[in-house]
């Protein structure tokens, strides 16, 4: 879950209903403009051989509060401290064949909290981390936007902020992943609203945010944490 205001403008409206809104000018390439939703890569993806005739299934992962211990402001690689099981779950999740995508609100960027090169040294230590116990992310994205709050071109109202599904949509296209078999892992609101409108199934952990948010909402599915998401996934096949 990103480090935003709890009263998010997108939620505060019923969960899958959409609102047209008005086309914003054309963004950078690592920005999103509509109506082609914004990729923005943080560090080397990984493409397996073949992956451009095969589709693979994915497992989307929400950052904070659902991988890593949330605060306020992960601003430095010591601030990313991974919650319990993680590591274990993601393994399971790739040892059973699913690509791995982190998809994250990073709104600090727009409220001038985080420069790029400070998340993107974040986000390299969480790939470290991982890679340290034999476990490769296929991509990490994150939406840099925030719809009322800094400077275009990072002031925008995007397709890529969750609940909106561009992140997700986007590493599909990009990664040629098969959305149909594909997860959805939060702690809030917005990303099972998002997996949904991306049409992947959804998982709530109650770490992060979760406990709290799963009264506002009626998710499908809850579990405890990452570890107990990627064994339910696992369970389903």
């Amino acid at each position: 879950m990103e480090r935003d205001e709890l009263l998010d403008p997108h939620l505060a409206v019923p969960l899958l209903v959409e609102h047209p809104r008005p086309l914003q000018p054309p963004c950078p390439r690592d920005h999103a403009p509509r109506p082609r939703p914004y990729l923005h890569t943080s560090g080397p993806h990984t493409r397996r051989r073949g992956q451009l005739t095969e589709t693979r299934r994915a497992v989307f992962l929400d950052r904070d509060g659902t991988l890593n211990i949330e605060r306020d402001l992960v601003q430095t690689p010591d601030d990313l401290e991974l919650i319990p099981g993680t590591v274990d779950a993601l393994r399971l999740l790739a040892d059973a064949g699913f690509a791995l995508v982190v998809v994250t609100n990073q709104s600090a960027r727009a409220r001038g909290f985080i420069s790029e090169a400070e998340l993107d040294a974040v986000h390299a230590s969480l790939r470290a981390t991982l890679e340290e116990s034999s476990v490769e992310l296929t991509d990490i994205v994150y939406c840099p936007h925030h719809p009322t709050v800094g400077e275009p071109p990072l002031r925008a109202d995007c397709e890529c902020r969750k609940p909106e599904p561009g992140l997700i949509t986007s590493a599909a296209a990009e990664h040629h992943l098969d959305l149909s078999r594909s997860w959805l892992v939060g702690d809030a609101a917005r990303d099972i609203e998002a997996g949904r409108r991306a049409g992947v199934q959804t998982l709530l952990v109650e770490t992060g945010k979760g406990a709290e948010e799963r009264s506002a909402f009626a998710p499908s599915m809850v579990v405890a944490d990452i570890k107990a998401a990627a064994e339910r996934i696992i369970a389903l096949g």
